[in-house]
């Protein structure tokens, strides 16, 4: 299932951030590898699509984002 957020922040040194969901939820991580345009780094307050799934550690991530 596709969600929209905003990316709320995003670490150019670790290729991390967070995106804020319009749904109002609790930010998200996500990792830039997860975007889906190689070669293109996350900017803040960018709109995103994007699919949620569990961590390693059973927490819920933002993964497979693109640009909406």
């Amino acid at each position: 299932m596709a969600n929209f957020g905003h990316i709320k922040h995003y670490n150019a040194n670790t290729g991390t951030g967070f995106i804020r969901p319009e749904d109002g939820e609790d930010p998200l991580p996500f990792r830039a590898s997860e975007m889906i345009v190689e070669g293109e780094d996350p900017k803040e307050e960018i709109r995103v699509r994007y699919e949620i799934e569990k961590d390693r550690q059973g927490e819920p991530q933002a993964v497979r984002l693109q640009k909406a």
